[in-house]
């Protein structure tokens, strides 16, 4: 398996190749999802996690009319490459950032929404990953505002994530999961293919039974929807 943890291996990929790719789906495959937990007209301010040559934010403004998207990675090269590629897109900025620790980037409650898509799957790769993981969910809960979403789209059932996500008692999550089927293999992930992706849920976590049953699932991949919740 490559090192998906390691920075310097994104470095050296995207200056081999510095073309428009998306993991997992693109934003035909979980539009509905983004759209209903950071409605366009109510979501002044988002934040992409983990950018890379993703096209999704320029179809979330295209397509739905979000108004500020910041897109983060810890590239250089790709920071520089999206700049470039979407200048004209003045919804779109771009900054490198480590989602692990945003303190010199961002203040507090800064975000309606974040997004990530695949960012803490390459995390889970790497040595003391649960670490590396809290790490970033302590920011995100820090730099989004009461009540703000984080959406994660991810390759991992309930059974293997909901023990990071739900597992730092210092910040409190409301979790809802969704299933969304994987297209199938050899087929376009752009958004220009017809049709949008299968969504099922949302699904609580508080139902144990679900989360029992979504684990067992095949071909499909998950969407991690968590509010943050305030005293």
């Amino acid at each position: 398996m490559p090192p998906y943890s390691d920075p310097q291996y994104w470095e050296e990929r995207y200056l081999a190749q510095p073309v428009a790719f998306d993991w997992y789906q693109g934003y035909g495959g979980f539009r509905k999802i983004i759209v209903e937990h950071a409605p366009p007209d109510k979501t002044d301010s988002l934040l992409h996690l983990g950018v890379g040559t993703s096209v999704i934010q320029e179809n979330m403004v295209r397509q739905d009319g979000y108004k500020s998207i910041t897109n983060i990675d810890i590239s250089n090269y790709v920071i520089g490459h999206m700049k470039e590629l979407h200048n004209g897109i003045p919804q779109l900025t771009y900054k490198v950032a480590d989602c692990r620790d945003m303190s010199e980037t961002f203040q507090n409650e800064a975000f309606d929404c974040i997004l990530d898509k695949g960012t803490i799957d390459a995390l889970m790769c790497g040595d003391g990953c649960a670490n590396e993981i809290y790490k970033v969910l302590k920011e995100c809960f820090r730099v989004l505002k009461p009540f703000g979403s984080m959406i994660i789209i991810t390759y991992g059932d309930p059974g293997t994530r909901l023990h990071y996500l739900e597992g730092d008692p210092s910040i409190h999550w409301e979790v809802q999961v969704y299933v969304i089927q994987k297209v199938v293999e050899g087929a376009s992930i752009s958004d220009a293919a017809p049709g949008p992706s299968i969504i099922r849920g949302p699904f609580s976590t508080t139902n144990l039974d679900a989360m029992d049953s979504l684990s067992d699932l095949e071909n499909v991949h998950f969407a991690y929807c968590m509010k943050k919740v305030v005293a």
